[in-house]
């Protein structure tokens, strides 16, 4: 019934029980590769007993109607409890998230988190580990960019509940497959967005963005799209960069299925968002490149891409670019 509700908007008058919802639950995660069944169903009952009538009900609201419109969709606290729970089956001992105490910032002030993009977990991987770590109130508010595609599988559209979603159309030129839309419906839209994104930060709760637009198809990071300036115009906002490395193995490009394995995660240096425009000189290209060399820096070398600092010499708006990201993270 979950998975009808992701597709059919019929669906909304289905009468679902929490015993029904948790067996549902359990063949879902089951099938895309989180353990067996009747593990599962001891897992996931004992995740929504916590939360009464209310909150089971409105679980099942926000399922039907997540990602039905362009703009925010708000998280949910029963969906985050199962994401929570089912990443530490399939994120493996072994998995950490460093530097942690760079996340403290984005206690006292709204932050837009910056990250490589590997696969379609990778935020609730990061919300995992930052929980893990002690961070789990930090990441309970955040709200991610994503593209129309996270809602249409059953298992994204329940990742997707873990944390608060905008609904974008994903940039022309990193499009694919019913993702693809025109420049004038991608404009068209595009105010709405940055209103919803602004009211986040408004409200002192935190975005991440993705800065390259699409995930890595080979786990190397492409260049970041100049056009992600744009969210970093709040005066208050602190940009937050950080590198997951290990997604591309636990849910690689081309399936929908996970491969339990080891994940690692590293905070980059806080940098004020005012203080990186002002430095880029207002250049929204100079300061996304800004952005990709804080991110690379957390990341092991073989993730850095576009942004490795050996195979970039030589390119005049890299390498300004690189060295004002070493001025503003004190490297």
């Amino acid at each position: 019934m979950l998975a009808a509700m992701a597709t059919s908007p019929e669906a909304s008058d289905i009468a679902l029980d929490r015993a029904g919802l948790v067996s549902q639950m359990s063949r879902l995660l089951s099938d895309w590769g989180a353990g067996d069944a009747p593990d599962l169903y001891s897992l996931i009952d004992a995740c929504t007993s916590d939360y009464g009538e209310a909150g089971f009900e409105a679980f099942l609201q926000r399922a039907r109607k997540t990602g039905a419109t362009w703009g925010f969709h708000p998280s949910d606290p029963l969906a985050r409890s199962v994401s929570r729970a089912i990443m530490g089956r399939v994120v493996l001992d072994g998995s950490a998230l460093d530097d942690t105490g760079r996340l403290d910032v984005a206690r006292e002030r709204p932050a837009v988190f910056l990250g490589n993009h590997l696969s379609f977990v990778d935020v609730n991987v990061l919300d995992y580990l930052m929980a893990d770590a002690g961070y789990g109130d930090v990441s309970s508010i955040l709200t991610t960019l994503v593209g129309p595609k996270v809602y249409t599988h059953p298992v994204r559209r329940l990742a997707s509940m873990t944390f608060g979603t905008i609904k974008m159309p994903q940039s022309t030129s990193r499009a694919s497959g019913e993702a693809v839309m025109s420049a004038r419906e991608v404009a068209k839209i595009a105010r709405g967005i940055f209103e919803a994104a602004d009211e986040r930060l408004k409200a002192g709760e935190h975005l991440l963005v993705f800065p390259e637009g699409s995930r890595s198809r080979d786990g190397a990071m492409q260049p970041c799209l100049a056009a992600v300036a744009r969210y970093l115009g709040h005066p208050d906002a602190v940009v937050v960069p950080f590198g997951l490395a290990g997604c591309e193995k636990l849910v690689p490009l081309e399936e929908d299925h996970a491969h339990p394995c080891i994940v690692r995660g590293r905070i980059g240096v806080p940098v004020p968002a005012a203080k990186l425009l002002e430095r880029a000189g207002g250049r929204r290209e100079r300061a996304m490149h800004i952005v990709g060399y804080l991110i690379a820096d957390t990341l092991p070398i073989e993730y850095r891409g576009a942004y490795d600092r050996d195979a970039s010499a030589g390119d005049p708006r890299l390498d300004e670019a690189r060295d004002l990201a070493d001025e503003l993270s004190g490297r």
